[in-house]
């Protein structure tokens, strides 16, 4: 909880300091020479998350990732999230099928280089579908209450990102998208 906190954060002192205009992940120097920048390590990194969606019977619903580089220098990032783990209460894992889906919520773009400038943002998504209503309380063992992943860093394979969630994965049929990293603070919808 401390370390959501400490995210959260630097997010926020991260977005509070950019002008509307530097809310691109690519700087200019950065964009001319995108061959030279060097991958971005999964510890120069931060993510926070923000729930969006509705709450209706078969309506998208997900969660938007925001991540941060916090170090002096730019670095690229490129693919999908990985490594994602949904966890009952008690960090049993629930099983889950990851997919590449557009839906209402989220389109799905190729899988581009997005160069982090310093303090640079860029976002993914993992959204879901309920196709019937979640029932939280009757079966516990749906529950997934958290969430790890790992970004397409370097040294992502040293820990994952993890975050509290609510997600019926029965009433999700056991499906999960997920998008790509996008060089915007919201993955397109």
């Amino acid at each position: 909880m401390l370390r959501l906190a400490r995210i959260v954060g630097t997010l926020g002192l991260t977005l509070a300091s950019l002008t509307p205009s530097a809310f691109s992940a690519t700087t200019s120097e950065a964009a001319m020479n995108l061959t030279s920048v060097p991958t971005c390590i999964q510890g120069e990194l931060n993510v926070a998350v923000e729930q969006g969606g509705g709450l209706q019977t078969k309506t998208p619903l997900g969660y938007t990732f925001l991540i941060v580089n916090i170090t002096h220098h730019a670095c690229s990032i490129q693919g999908f999230a990985w490594w994602i783990v949904l966890s009952r209460t008690g960090g049993v894992s629930t099983k889950v099928k990851i997919g590449h889906h557009s839906n209402s919520l989220y389109a799905q773009p190729p899988a581009r280089k997005v160069v982090l400038g310093v303090r640079g943002v860029a976002s993914f998504g993992i959204s879901y579908t309920y196709q019937r209503s979640p029932t939280f309380t009757a079966n516990m063992d749906c529950l997934a209450t958290t969430l790890d992943f790992r970004l397409p860093a370097k040294a992502a394979h040293l820990f994952s990102f993890s975050f509290p969630v609510h997600i019926d994965v029965c009433a999700t049929n056991r499906e999960i998208d997920v998008t790509p990293v996008e060089a915007v603070v919201v993955p397109m919808a």
